[in-house]
């Protein structure tokens, strides 16, 4: 009995062993709905097309969503490179996107808005009603005008830009008189002015583009919005309606809307009840009045047709300012092209006697330029956005693209592809060069677009308003060339670009040294 006793390890079952073993348990039992959990995201992403940009097949789905905010451009090239010729899926906070292979646009570029629509990728792309953009989905009233009023009449606003241009110049830029005097300047600060008055001379007339309570209400609502959109794009599409509330850019952008309509909303009456009281009265050529002409039942409201404005500031005025940036920065950081340009830009003002119709057309050389900029700094690392509507899309080689999903194409990574685009360093006479083969002459101009291409989008939707930015560049560039040197200041180099989401922004801090060149 003694020896059973004594030979009979006792057990200790005391508290602490015990939330001992619960503890291990609980660990044991945590890990493993970790496992599970995991393993169904795992065996999720592997239906339908690849999740691109995993660090690893067991990283949690929310932690890839949260990246693309920060590390959208390491994720994009990641699927790039590994299903360049495939479909494959990227995860925003907001939205799943599916990247298709270029080789699928030309069967989807002109599909009709009603099959494929840009217009609701662009107005989920910009988190819809909280950046104030949602008003573009009752009516293409904003392209139509662009396409038909402004467009084909590019040519006779030269004089009205040049005039713009020349006032800009004398408000926008510090005095550099003395030759050999560099001065550091906040250069995006320069160009925002100057884009913000010539487009408003074309978008609202003479009226009210040097009114600086418009221009600032313009600018000041694109930076909000876009502020906002940037945040909210960083939450789940569910929680939007909950975290905007509290965002102070989101109700800035509510009051720089409601200040827009106030300012011209009395305009757009006043236009509205001359042309009908007045036999004498000459309508004005500005987009403004081609909104007024073409617009509908509907969209003929000066509250409405306000608002229209502004969201076109919101598409145009800081893209293109950020374009002008880009290209500074590169001739800056490739000087070695400013000789060539100016000298293309004199012998063309000479021959033309000035700022003419023709004289944009004939820059040849600066809009190689600008496309190779454009090239290596896209406004988005994606473009061609479209969303598939009520009915799926049978491609032709069999392959699906059903109702609600969004699509789009890795422009930043094909235009950097080797395979696409050859000799990847950068080269200002790149298109230069190859517009001299006739056949390519009309499509690799600045403003022109293809399946490699894409960085104004492609097809029937392409950005409507991308002719009139180019001129819109050329003459602030020109004009800036004609006039200044540019260079970084000792020690400095072109700066980084700065990534948020898919989209790409020159960095607004960067000083230039500048001064009036001898002329």
């Amino acid at each position: 009995m003694d020896i059973l006793k004594n030979g009979i390890p006792r057990l200790s079952f005391s508290k602490t062993a015990v939330n001992d073993v619960n503890l291990r348990k609980a660990l044991v039992l945590g890990l493993i709905v970790i496992l599970l959990l995991r393993a169904l995201v795992f065996f999720a992403n592997r239906r339908g097309p690849p999740l691109a940009g995993f660090r690893s097949t067991l990283e949690p789905d929310f932690l890839v969503r949260l990246r693309f905010s920060w590390g959208a451009l390491p994720m994009i090239h990641d699927g790039y490179s590994k299903f360049r010729n495939k479909f494959y899926r990227l995860a925003r906070n907001d939205r799943n996107v599916v990247v298709i292979p270029n080789k699928y646009v030309d069967e989807l570029r002109n599909l009709p808005d009603e099959q494929l629509s840009s217009i609701q990728a662009l107005i989920a792309n910009l988190v819809g009603k909280y950046s104030a953009s949602d008003l573009l989905l009752e009516s293409n009233l904003h392209t139509r005008v662009l396409q038909t009023k402004i467009t084909p009449n590019l040519p006779n606003f030269v004089s009205a830009m040049k005039e713009e241009l020349d006032y800009a110049a004398s408000i926008a830029v510090p005095e550099c008189s003395v030759l050999e005097h560099w001065e550091k300047v906040e250069i995006y600060e320069i160009l925002l002015q100057f884009v913000a008055r010539i487009s408003a001379r074309i978008f609202v007339g003479p009226q009210l583009c040097r009114n600086e309570e418009w221009l600032e209400t313009s600018i000041k609502y694109a930076e909000q919005a876009t502020v906002t959109v940037m945040i909210l794009r960083a939450f789940p599409k569910f929680m939007h309606p909950i975290v905007a509330p509290f965002l102070p850019s989101f109700w800035r952008t509510k009051s720089w809307v409601a200040k827009g309509k106030r300012i011209l909303t009395p305009i757009i009456r006043e236009r509205q009840a001359a042309e009908k009281n007045d036999p004498s009265y000459k309508k004005p050529t500005d987009f403004l009045q081609g909104m007024i002409d073409d617009a509908d039942e509907n969209d003929n409201v000066p509250e409405k047709l306000a608002h229209r404005e502004l969201i076109m500031g919101l598409a145009s005025v800081h893209t293109t300012a950020m374009a002008a940036a880009h290209f500074l920065y590169d001739l800056c950081a490739y000087p070695e092209y400013v000789a060539l340009l100016r000298e293309e830009l004199l012998a063309v003002l000479k021959e033309d006697d000035g700022w003419q119709k023709t004289t944009v057309n004939k820059l040849r050389k600066m809009d190689s330029f600008l496309k190779e900029s454009q090239r290596l700094n896209p406004a988005s690392l994606l473009g061609f956005h479209r969303i598939v509507q009520n009915e799926a899309i049978t491609l032709s080689d069999g392959k699906v693209l059903t109702p609600g999903t969004h699509v789009c194409l890795a422009s930043y990574e094909i235009s950097r592809d080797p395979g696409v685009i050859p000799n990847q360093n950068f080269d200002g006479l790149r298109y230069y060069e190859l517009r001299k083969n006739p056949d390519e002459d009309k499509k690799l101009q600045y403003a022109m677009t293809d399946k490699n291409h894409l960085h104004f989008g492609h097809g029937r939707f392409a950005c409507p308003g991308r002719f009139f930015a180019a001129n819109e560049l050329k003459m602030v560039l020109g004009e800036l060339l004609l006039h200044y040197d540019f260079k970084y200041p000792e020690g400095h180099t072109r700066p980084a670009n700065i990534n948020a989401d898919e989209f790409l922004y020159p960095d607004p801090s960067t000083k230039l040294l500048m001064k009036r060149c001898s002329e």
